[in-house]
């Protein structure tokens, strides 16, 4: 009930600030990226092909925008934001979405045209509660979208009754081989699978390989940090049992002897995934 008030009230907050900024997310063509992991990356992916494709793009994440402290920041920083995009005569937007930000309305008044989800997996059920309700939550961003991105495993996962005129893409691993080296592994194929989907709906699939191939990362996504010790360094944002599990898979791979794992455990939040 506390957290319904919370949300009525964030509601009326998102409100504002979409009015007050002459709502800036209806002027734009917005895709929207949801998912467990993988969502900085997929939107970086989908950005860099707008952006080799010619079109006007910019795009929100956890990395790319400066002094925001959550992923899916609040109205008052998320719709200024917007708002300068729509002044620099941008025409695309991709922005990454969370489930706390679905969920507390944060994005309300901004009009998703693609809504992309990457995986759900075990996170964030310290708020949620569920599963179901964390499910619920991503849910929310495929409500009035027109194409909706799912990955194949996934699929029935989401309730999309809700929207019976969405048109569904579903996406299995990449296949293209020729990846720069800040694509290697499944994962990372998947997120590029989830990107040349959107490349698909927009008709601009043809530059996806050049992108793939000349990417070259995310800071703290499988960052190697140069060094002459005779060892490789990685530093990698994992912090969910699938992504940890994903990156060191894939790292065991590429390492001859031992691959040492230095990772952090924070309190106050989902104690349920830390086993």
């Amino acid at each position: 009930m506390v957290q319904k008030f919370k949300n009525f009230y964030h509601l009326l907050n998102a409100w504002y600030w979409a009015w007050r900024c002459g709502w800036p997310g209806k002027k734009l063509y917005v895709i929207g990226v949801t998912g467990t992991d993988g969502k900085t990356t997929t939107c970086t992916l989908i950005y860099e092909i707008l952006k080799a494709a010619g079109l006007k793009a910019d795009y929100i994440t956890t990395v790319n925008s400066e002094g925001l402290h959550t992923t899916n920041p609040d109205p008052s920083l998320l719709q200024p934001l917007l708002k300068k995009m729509v002044e620099k005569g941008m025409t695309h937007c991709v922005l990454e979405v969370t489930s706390h930000g679905l969920d507390q309305n944060r994005v309300m008044g901004i009009d998703f045209q693609i809504g992309v989800l990457t995986n759900i997996t075990h996170e964030h059920l310290d708020y949620h509660g569920t599963m179901e309700k964390y499910i619920e939550a991503k849910s929310k961003l495929f409500k009035y979208v027109k194409y909706a991105v799912l990955p194949n495993f996934q699929f029935e996962i989401l309730n999309l009754k809700s929207n019976p005129n969405v048109k569904i893409f579903k996406y299995r691993k990449s296949k293209i081989k020729n990846v720069s080296m800040a694509l290697v592994g499944d994962y990372n194929l998947y997120n590029l699978a989830a990107a040349t989907e959107v490349a698909r709906i927009l008709g601009i699939e043809k530059w996806v390989k050049l992108v793939a191939r000349s990417f070259s990362g995310v800071p703290g996504r499988r960052e190697e940090v140069p060094n002459k010790k005779g060892f490789r360094v990685f530093v990698d944002f994992a912090h969910t049992p699938n992504a940890l599990e994903n990156v060191l898979t894939q790292l065991r791979k590429e390492t001859k002897n031992r691959l040492i794992c230095v990772f952090g455990c924070t309190g106050e939040r989902d104690k349920e995934k830390r086993p």
